[in-house]
């Protein structure tokens, strides 16, 4: 992976003016992890980048995603079958008291 911070500053600053960008390395070896964090002055650059089907960056098609806080998960692609197991055991529940 051979993107470095002012490729990254060049792509995204098309959309929006860029805080800063950190592209995250090992901690042993120092090369990169293969993944970086683009702040953006406003929230709706965030939203303009987000809505842009495709990014490629030196020639590479890259997965843009909105970070998350460490330790806040992303909404489940599981969530509706959750939830119907919450209302099938809930069901249930209500199947037994009677």
């Amino acid at each position: 992976w051979q993107t470095t911070e002012e490729s990254l500053r060049y792509h995204f600053e098309q959309y929006g003016p860029v805080v800063s960008v950190e592209v995250m390395r090992d901690r042993v070896t120092g090369d990169p992890r293969g993944f970086a964090f683009v702040v953006f002055t406003k929230e709706e650059t965030v939203d303009l980048v987000m809505s842009e089907p495709r990014h490629e960056i030196n020639h590479k098609v890259v997965d843009v995603k909105r970070a998350q806080a460490r330790g806040v998960a992303p909404p489940s692609i599981h969530q509706n079958r959750h939830q119907q197991q919450q209302h099938n055991n809930n069901n249930n529940n209500n199947n037994n008291n009677n």
